[in-house]
Parts: C-alpha cells; sequence; structure tokens
C-alpha cells in the first residue's frame, strides 16, 4: 500500500482596501445641481470611499455631506 501524507496550508486572508467594493448597490452617490452631494451607506457596517482623492469613513446606515452650496 502507498501512503500518502496530505499537506495542509494554513491560507491567511488580507482584506485590503478597495475604494470599488461595494456589494448590491447598498452605498449611494448623489450630486445635486447646487453643488451638494451625498454619500449614503445602506450598510449595517461602515464603509470607506474615495471621492476626488479624498478617502471618507461613512458608518453604518448614516451619511456623508461632501459639499453644499452656501
Amino acid at each position: 500500500e502507498e501512503i500518502v501524507e496530505e499537506e495542509t496550508k494554513e491560507e491567511n486572508t488580507v482584506t485590503e482596501f478597495n475604494k470599488y467594493a461595494v456589494s448590491t448597490n447598498s452605498v449611494v452617490y448623489e450630486k445635486f445641481e447646487n453643488g451638494t452631494t451625498f454619500i449614503l451607506n445602506f450598510n449595517n457596517y461602515a464603509v470607506r470611499t474615495e471621492l476626488n482623492g479624498t478617502v471618507y469613513t461613512i458608518n453604518a446606515y448614516d451619511y456623508l455631506v461632501v459639499g453644499s452650496a452656501n
């Protein structure tokens, strides 16, 4: 009989920041004609997103106003 040894290798999973990672369109970007921009997070977890070179963290079920007309 031949004895076959099976190697087990632990795999480390690294989650890296991906500015385009969104599941099921649960982050919404909306810009209005007056210059006001909203980023809405409909996830039950915080997300990081990038807009115009700036990274923003938006908490679960929260939103961010990026620019607004005065």
